[in-house]
């Protein structure tokens, strides 16, 4: 009996071990997808469509949901006319009963309205001191509590703040590469009510550097303005208090007015 069970181990132990099995192609699919609506609601796009991109590398048919994400995600990135394309492409699967419905038939009159009226610039010495009110803030700000997947407009406009600063991230080289130390990124963050703090991340020699500056917002006047350099091919953010440089970020006019107008809004919701 004994030896019959050593011949029965040493068989077993002969045997091919079995490789453990990767993920399904349909399971990598739906990780991608996650993670790209992960970085959704916190506002990195470009983070968001490289998940995207290595779904769609997969090679296989993907949810119909993948579609709406991609489509929001590339209107963001100022992918206009793949945006608009992979939006009906959401909506022909799904038709009347998609999820995202209603969503995507607002981006596609989004992308629309910005194809048929471009951004007329200003000046490029001077980007235009933004009225907030003027501009109906509460009906600009919705859309981005949708965005962003929150009912807390701080929040949204906290978002959407730091994805313009990163989107636009200054840098001394001429491809855009956000992992480069030559990059200037700035991230903003709320540490306590009535208070805007600023972190800065700059190049080192032996990495990267990090210094933070705070604004006690209370009191304060909450219009932001800012310019853009044609010679430096940057556009500054000025300080709300001093009206000295305060951000920095590569020359782009539009992005320019949109920053200055999220953080004038951000500044006056916190201090409410």
């Amino acid at each position: 009996m004994m030896m019959k069970r050593i011949l029965l181990l040493t068989m077993l132990m002969g045997l091919p071990v079995a490789p453990v099995q990767a993920l399904s192609p349909e399971m990598e699919m739906d990780r991608y997808l996650l993670a790209a609506q992960r970085h959704v609601r916190l506002g990195n796009f470009d983070e968001a469509e490289q998940y995207l991109q290595r779904a769609v590398a997969l090679q296989i048919t993907p949810p119909p949901e993948f579609y709406y994400v991609y489509g929001e995600v590339l209107h963001h990135n100022d992918k206009l006319q793949l945006a608009r394309e992979t939006l009906e492409k959401y909506l022909q699967q799904t038709q009347m009963e998609g999820e995202y419905y209603h969503d995507s038939l607002e981006l596609l009159t989004l992308i629309e309205e910005r194809e048929a009226k471009p951004l007329t610039r200003p000046q490029p010495e001077k980007a235009s001191l933004v009225n907030a009110d003027n501009q109906k803030q509460g009906a600009w700000i919705e859309p981005l509590k949708e965005l962003y997947l929150t009912d807390s407009a701080q929040e949204a406009l906290l978002l959407h703040t730091n994805s313009l600063l990163r989107n636009f991230a200054a840098r001394d080289s001429r491809v855009l590469n956000l992992k480069r130390a030559d990059d200037h990124l700035y991230q903003l963050s709320v540490p306590r009510r009535g208070e805007l703090m600023v972190t800065l991340r700059q190049a080192a020699e032996s990495g990267y550097e990090y210094s933070n500056s705070k604004i006690a917002v209370f009191g304060i006047n909450p219009y932001v303005d800012s310019s853009c350099d044609r010679a430096t091919n940057r556009c500054t953010i000025t300080h709300p208090v001093n009206g000295q440089p305060w951000l920095e970020i590569r020359r782009d006019d539009k992005a320019a007015a949109e920053l200055s107008r999220s953080l004038t809004a951000l500044i006056k919701q916190l201090q409410e």
